[in-house]
């Protein structure tokens, strides 16, 4: 990822102003950045492939100097191997929020809890499946979208607080 590229990002987190009334850090919520795991291998609880290891790193470029102050994946190592690099540079630990195959909205409700009452006025990511990261946007304010193919792994979406409902800014790596 080239510098160029980071810092825009980074400008872009600081430069969408919030409400007024969420400019308190201490009363908003996070700025939450969802993706999709990076590719994986094939299996039971599978890693990532070496695509996906380098998927991951492009991540970690990207968002090294995004102000992040949590990650979340979910209890499949796919999700938290996709946030190892990040965790690793940052210094941070990769906190598991599990999701039930049959009712991932719990998953997307905790985390949406997470970012408005555990990490106000924080930057989070998080590592989700493609069945669950459009309930994640939704949860957290954004507007519901359909789950992502299978094959898709390099969207970004960024959703940002803006009362209750969010911005979102759709972005690729």
């Amino acid at each position: 990822m080239t510098t160029t590229l980071r810092a825009l990002f980074a400008l872009l987190l600081l430069a969408l102003p919030l409400p007024a009334a969420l400019a308190d850090t201490d009363t908003a919520p996070a700025t939450v950045i969802v993706v999709r795991h990076a590719e994986k291998e094939s299996g039971a609880d599978p890693g990532l492939t070496t695509e996906g290891q380098a998927r991951a790193e492009r991540l970690r470029d990207l968002l090294a100097e995004a102000g992040v102050t949590a990650l979340y994946g979910s209890q499949y190592r796919r999700t938290t191997d996709t946030l190892v690099p990040l965790a690793e540079l940052l210094g941070l630990e990769v906190a598991v929020v599990p999701v039930d195959g049959k009712n991932p909205a719990v998953q997307a409700a905790e985390l949406a809890r997470l970012a408005r009452e555990d990490h106000a006025g924080g930057v989070i990511v998080v590592a989700g499946h493609s069945n669950t990261v459009s309930g994640i946007v939704a949860a957290l304010g954004g507007k519901k979208m359909p789950a992502l193919d299978d094959g898709e792994h390099g969207r970004i979406f960024l959703v940002i607080p803006a009362g209750k409902a969010a911005r979102v800014l759709e972005l690729s790596y």
